[in-house]
């Protein structure tokens, strides 16, 4: 027992002369929290990347024709989504104060935006949140047209 006891202490001596500032070094970044600080920074920006490539860059007509032609039953969904996510019906936090007082009126061009194209250019992943397509909306508006 001893003897094994004596040969660990040699070998924990000789490790300490050869890589003893590395070892310093490593367990100095891990006690302050640098290295933790540095890790959770890349696994942050790794999931964000992520998010990014899986949301679909719409364009403003695409937006504006999804926004136009909503059905009442997905624009009930998203009213509940927005609430769940304790934000107004524009989207922004609640409690939000405008000037004109809604964000749908342009007061220098007097144009009228529609709320849920508002919605849509905030939030571009609800549109894959709710299997939203333009193809799918105008086949609906269509249908609609013929009855």
């Amino acid at each position: 027992m001893m003897r094994k006891l004596f040969i660990l202490a040699i070998i924990l001596i000789a490790v300490n002369y050869f890589y003893g500032d590395k070892i310093d070094t490593w367990w100095q970044g891990w006690r302050s929290g640098d290295k933790i600080q540095e890790i959770g920074q890349d696994v942050a920006n790794q999931a964000i990347n992520e998010i990014k490539d899986n949301v679909k860059n719409y364009s403003a007509e695409e937006i504006k024709g999804l926004a136009s032609n909503l059905p009442k039953d997905i624009q009930l969904q998203i009213d509940n989504w927005l609430l769940s996510q304790s934000l107004n019906e524009y989207g922004d936090p609640e409690g939000t104060m405008y000037t004109g007082g809604t964000p749908t009126f342009d007061e220098t061009s007097g144009e009228t935006t529609d709320r849920f194209q508002l919605i849509f250019g905030k939030f571009p992943e609800l549109i894959d949140k709710f299997k939203l397509s333009v193809e799918e909306l105008k086949s609906t508006v269509d249908q609609d047209a013929q009855e």
